[in-house]
């Protein structure tokens, strides 16, 4: 169980109105390199992309993840994706909202379609965490690109930071893909 902590980062600066995760969840989850990409040098466990846990929000217990920037560039890979689907499963078994907050530059290209098909979990997660009348609120930070404004914009809230900069497929893009593969 990790210790509190207010330490998230966007460009490695303290973000004001982040909320501290109290307890880390899969900090333990750690990149690889499923393609041999020359040049790629996978972010460790505690290095990652992506961060998840639990926190309170006026005494209520909330479930967070924290997309960061400063890493890879914000970009999702295997390790990025399942942190954010787990988080949404917890957050969904333990009937609590989350708060997402979204900096991605898109796919991790390096791990090829391992990468691309997180895009499709995580909106998933999110669909299936709002069909249990759960709420959600995506914080659009700058940068946010590639598949990170689709997923957020599958959220209940997706409130935008001042000068926040988002480009990339709209919410129809997963819709479309996730309504072919589950509804068949």
């Amino acid at each position: 169980m990790a210790t509190p902590d207010s330490s998230f980062t966007l460009a490695g600066r303290p973000a004001p109105g982040d909320i501290p995760i109290a307890e880390e969840w899969d900090s333990g989850l750690s990149s690889s390199d499923p393609l041999a990409f020359p040049g790629y040098d996978p972010p460790a466990a505690g290095g990652e992309s992506v961060r998840t846990g639990s926190a309170t929000v006026g005494g209520y217990p909330v479930a967070v993840v924290h997309c960061r920037f400063d890493v890879q560039g914000g970009t999702m890979g295997a390790v990025a994706g399942e942190r954010i689907v787990r988080a949404f499963a917890r957050a969904t078994d333990l009937r609590i909202p989350v708060v997402e907050y979204v900096a991605s530059g898109g796919a991790r290209l390096q791990e090829g379609m391992i990468a691309l098909i997180q895009m499709a979990r995580t909106a998933s997660a999110v669909a299936d965490h709002s069909r249990a009348g759960l709420m959600s609120a995506a914080v659009l930070r700058a940068p946010t690109t590639g598949g990170g404004p689709s997923r957020a914009a599958t959220g209940s809230r997706q409130p935008r930071n001042h000068g926040a900069d988002e480009h990339g497929s709209r919410p129809r893009s997963p819709a479309q893909c996730l309504r072919r593969f589950i509804n068949t």
